[in-house]
């Protein structure tokens, strides 16, 4: 799941979210507006196996982790309680935000940050933890604002940076987990960089303008540079929900890599 996250909440919060004011929600979601989600339906494998994910117990949460699954329950768990308003799931939810926030001083590398950050924040947009849990969400906000900066090992400085610094895997994951941060805090300057970044990464020419190689985020599926030399996916699919239809979906498949599945989104 934190692959399904993916860079298309990069590209589509830098798009959407231009008009948020600072640490104000959008009423209709950072990410996915809570009435689309109400309007999912509740039959079919795809629902099934979120609903299935809502039902497992959450770990705790280890953002140090690339592969911990914490993420997974916890975004699973916020989608079912938008789609049914099970206030049982959301008491779930709240309780691994708040194991979070407790965790203290992030240790580990920019890429697993980014991997596992972007989920917790969508969850607490979902169920709309500022209004059931308003002493909590300002913590949330401190927490997340900090990981932003807060210092990686084995690779770029924090966050940000590798953002910045990395037009691939790394920087893919790192962008999407910032880009929720800003959307959930309203910082449209950060929104703004993170679509500057994001455009920048797909330039068809080897170089941008910071000198960083590009050609990983060619979608044209003609470009030499660009991954498998496959075109971009016909739409956007996260956490198993085709957003712009609103319907879910089974989690998409094939040899392409999580940048090239992702990053490739429609502009």
């Amino acid at each position: 799941m934190s692959r399904v996250i993916g860079i298309a909440l990069t590209c589509l919060a830098a798009a959407a979210f231009g008009s948020l004011r600072p640490d104000d929600n959008s009423p209709d979601g950072i990410w996915i507006s809570r009435s689309a989600v109400s309007n999912l339906p509740v039959v079919g494998p795809a629902w099934e196996h979120v609903l299935s994910a809502s039902r497992q117990p959450c770990t705790s949460p280890q953002l140090n982790d690339q592969n911990n699954a914490t993420n997974v329950c916890v975004l699973a768990k916020a989608l079912i309680c938008a789609r049914t308003g099970d206030f049982r799931l959301r008491e779930e939810v709240i309780d691994v935000l708040r194991r979070t926030v407790d965790a203290g001083r992030y240790q580990g590398r920019a890429l697993a940050l980014g991997r596992e950050l972007a989920a917790y924040v969508i969850a607490a947009d979902l169920v709309q933890l500022q209004e059931h849990d308003p002493a909590l969400d300002v913590a949330f906000r401190v927490a997340i604002r900090d990981l932003l900066t807060a210092p990686t090992i084995d690779g770029p400085e924090n966050l940000v940076a590798c953002h910045e610094q990395r037009p691939n895997n790394w920087g893919a994951h790192c962008g999407a987990s910032r880009a929720a941060v800003a959307a959930y805090l309203g910082d449209t300057a950060t929104l703004q960089r993170v679509a500057e970044v994001f455009r920048a990464s797909r330039l068809p020419s080897p170089r941008d303008g910071r000198g960083r190689e590009s050609s990983w985020f060619d979608c044209s599926g003609v470009l030499p540079g660009g991954l498998d030399g496959m075109r971009a996916a016909p739409y956007t699919r996260l956490a198993n929900i085709d957003v712009l239809s609103s319907t879910w979906r089974p989690p998409p498949s094939g040899p392409a890599s999580a940048v090239h599945q992702y990053a490739c989104a429609p502009r």
